[in-house]
C-alpha cells in the first residue's frame, strides 16, 4: 500500500479524490498498461521504468495504478498543453517519489 499508508490517505497524498474507470487493456487506455504491455512512454523515462520495476518484480499490484496513475497522466497532458513547465516538473517529481516509495516497501515485504 502506498506509503504504508490507507486508501483515503493514498487518496489525500494524490491531492485529488477521484472514480476509477476500468482499463480494458487497449494501448491509450491506462499508463500502466501503455508502458508494460504495449511497450509505449507514457510519462517520462525515469517514471515509465520505475513503472517496468514494479511490474516486473512484483506485478503490478499497486494502489497507485487505480487511484493516481490514470488521472497523473491526464493532468499531465493539461500542464504540458498549457505550457507550464513547473507544474510538470512537480508531477513527475511527485510520481518519481511515490513510485520509489512503492517499490522500496514492496522489496522490504518480499
Amino acid at each position: 500500500m502506498l506509503l504504508g499508508c490507507g486508501t483515503e490517505e493514498a487518496l489525500r497524498l494524490a491531492g485529488k479524490r477521484h472514480d476509477v474507470a476500468m482499463a480494458n487493456g487497449k494501448a491509450g487506455d491506462h499508463p500502466v498498461t501503455d508502458v508494460t504491455i504495449h511497450g509505449l512512454p507514457a510519462f517520462d523515462p525515469a517514471v515509465d521504468a520505475l513503472i517496468r520495476d514494479i511490474n516486473g518484480e512484483h506485478g503490478w499490484n499497486s494502489v497507485l495504478a487505480g487511484l493516481y496513475m490514470l488521472d497523473a497522466q491526464g493532468r499531465l497532458g493539461q500542464l504540458r498543453q498549457a505550457g507550464d513547465d513547473a507544474g510538470v516538473s512537480q508531477l513527475l517529481n511527485n510520481l518519481r517519489f511515490f513510485l520509489q516509495e512503492e517499490l522500496r516497501q514492496l522489496r522490504a515485504n518480499k
